[in-house]
């Protein structure tokens, strides 16, 4: 648990792990903007909890990077799979429920990045299909041309979709059990959208028929790049009839039972980083969030305002409860209340 006044660097300890393990931070969308201003690269460097190996990443503003780990060159997607990392803060969490669909998807793909592993491999199928898809309509391509790139974009669509709609009917099991942790409305329900029409004709007739207005925008306009996750009660959807201390509570039940999925599939839970803990929940709300995270068999790094939580105190005599106060842009540990 780290505790420390407004802006004193609370939230770049977690930025700092994040872009260790994910190659990027969660606040800048520059990584140039991460490093101090008069310094021309940064390093961090840190030693895993379970196997104690040791990995680290260099940056400078021209954008070269070093990744390594156990004194070996690496991959951030090596460090990721090794390290999943669930960000769990107000305004990740707020976008989760509140923002567009790329937003759910990056959910999504968390999810299945992580427990179904071929998954990242035709997403980046994907990916390369709708560029190639795009850059030829910028040019103009023939129809017949557009037809091939249709063929092979309904062809990995329907493979993603299959994959999607299974992680989701085993995720919507384990989050059910957060509802009831949470005491979160029990009609909360999670709708996807594949990002075509299920009533009409089949995907590939759909792309057929939208080639004139794709000519027109530029870019292709159906597909599962446009999936989404709904979330939804029976009388509208979450981010609409909800509060916002709702919203987080909804927003963190996702992400608990994305990683108990994880634990359940793996054995491995994910490194949970909690930023401003107290943010817009209650006390009542705090103490069913810290019994939902149990802490006892789990890695969890928490920040808040001042020590003074529920989970500061369900965990007062736990031998493996660490505390640290930020003062003068500096970090200590905790011992009987008191920094040393």
């Amino acid at each position: 648990m780290i505790s420390g006044s407004n802006g004193s660097g609370k939230t770049s300890i977690l930025e700092a792990i994040h872009v260790l393990t994910r190659g990027k931070s969660f606040r800048a969308s520059d990584s140039s903007q991460i490093i101090q201003h008069d310094h021309n690269s940064f390093t961090l460097s840190a030693v895993t909890w379970k196997d104690s190996e040791r990995i680290g990443v260099q940056r400078d503003r021209q954008g070269k990077t070093v990744v390594k780990a156990a004194g070996e060159c690496a991959k951030f997607l090596d460090i990721a799979l090794k390290i999943p990392l669930r960000m769990m803060s107000p305004i990740e969490s707020y976008a989760l429920v509140n923002g567009g669909p790329e937003q759910r998807r990056r959910f999504l793909d968390w999810g299945m990045f992580h427990v179904k592993h071929s998954y990242w491999s035709e997403l980046k199928k994907l990916n390369r299909i709708l560029k190639q898809k795009n850059a030829a309509l910028k040019m103009r391509c023939s129809d017949s041309e557009l037809t091939q790139w249709n063929i092979m974009l309904a062809e990995i669509s329907y493979s993603l979709d299959v994959m999607r709609i299974e992680y989701l009917q085993q995720l919507e099991q384990v989050f059910s059990k957060y509802r009831e942790k949470l005491s979160l409305l029990k009609e909360v329900r999670l709708c996807y959208c594949p990002g075509w029409s299920r009533e009409s004709t089949d995907l590939f007739t759909q792309l057929s028929t939208a080639m004139r207005q794709e000519r027109q925008q530029g870019y292709c306009l159906i597909g599962p790049h446009r999936a989404d996750v709904r979330l939804e009660i029976p009388y509208g959807l979450c981010k609409d009839q909800l509060s916002r201390g709702q919203q987080k509570m909804l927003a963190l039940a996702l992400y608990l039972a994305q990683g108990e999925h994880l634990f359940e599939l793996t054995g491995s839970h994910p490194l949970y980083m909690v930023d401003d803990f107290s943010s817009e929940l209650d006390l009542v709300a705090q103490e069913l969030l810290i019994d939902a995270l149990d802490p006892s068999d789990k890695q969890i790094i928490i920040t808040s305002l001042t020590h003074d939580i529920p989970l500061s105190q369900k965990l007062s005599h736990a031998h493996d409860l660490k505390r640290y106060v930020i003062e003068n842009g500096k970090v200590y540990e905790c011992f009987g209340g008191q920094p040393r």
